[in-house]
């Protein structure tokens, strides 16, 4: 088992920052590395690899092995997945698996 943090858009970003919300909200392509500051981290996944972490924030039916930091909705695209083996990597859900990207 490795260790991911979830990263998921601010929740107030909607409310304060309108434009970058939608361009951030289910679209990989639009994310530049700057915005990464518009990002919380909202959970701490065991799981084997990202496909896996996205099948546990989908499918909720092992929550042994999700601890919650903050108010979070299921993984989808536009949410970021840090890993935590070796250097931290950072990778975009995209519409068809996930995206590296850098952040600031």
């Amino acid at each position: 088992m490795a260790t991911f943090t979830v990263h998921q858009t601010r929740e107030d970003l909607h409310e304060t920052h309108t434009d970058d919300f939608f361009r951030l909200s289910f679209n990989a392509d639009r994310y530049n590395a700057e915005d990464f500051q518009f990002f919380n981290p909202v959970a701490r996944v065991e799981a084997v690899d990202m496909e896996h972490v996205f099948h546990l924030m989908n499918a909720w039916n092992d929550l042994d092995r999700v601890r919650r930091y903050a108010p979070l909705h299921s993984l989808s695209v536009g949410d970021i997945i840090e890993t935590h083996t070796g250097e931290h990597e950072y990778y975009i859900v995209d519409r068809f698996g996930f995206k590296k990207i850098e952040v600031c």
